[in-house]
């Protein structure tokens, strides 16, 4: 499952924090708007579905967010 997948990417690869998307028909590509999952070791972010450019102001602010922690 994408959880799965991600954390293991996140722990496997040294990573602070991996986005994660399904993908699939009607799904990420072509398209104006996506849905996020966010990991970090010990949290998670849902992420609605929204435009992309919305989501991008969403990530960055839960970096900020981690960088001021």
């Amino acid at each position: 499952d994408l959880s799965s997948a991600a954390r293991e990417k996140l722990k496997s690869k040294g990573l602070d924090l991996i986005a994660a998307n399904l993908v699939g028909e009607e799904l990420a590509f072509n398209r104006s708007d996506n849905a996020l999952e966010v990991f970090s070791i010990d949290r998670h972010w849902s992420l609605n579905r929204a435009e992309k450019s919305a989501l991008a102001r969403e990530l960055v602010d839960i970096v900020v967010q981690l960088l001021h922690d």
